[in-house]
């Protein structure tokens, strides 16, 4: 039983490890994703576990917030110029 089964740890193994060295971001729905080990962009934010995410509040345009998109690595990346508070960032 333990025979048959080690092909398929073996191959998630690989997988992980793949996913952990190159980055790999978890789509947890269309407004939000996690980087646990961050990516591997040349983004100097984006080097450390972040996340990302879209806010609820919006645009009358439908649009997010200026500096609030989901392009913003949290809680790293500053958008000075529109945080109004510390936790403008999370």
């Amino acid at each position: 039983m333990a025979g048959a089964l080690a092909p398929g740890a073996a191959a998630a193994a690989v997988q992980a490890y793949r996913f952990a060295r190159y980055g790999g971001e978890l789509k947890i729905g269309p407004n939000f994703k996690i980087a646990p080990f961050g990516n591997r962009t040349n983004n100097p934010y984006g080097k450390w576990p972040h996340y990302h995410r879209r806010p609820a509040e919006r645009l009358p345009n439908g649009q997010s917030p200026p500096g609030q998109g989901i392009g913003r690595h949290r809680p790293w990346e500053p958008a000075e110029k529109y945080d109004k508070w510390p936790w403008d960032r999370f």
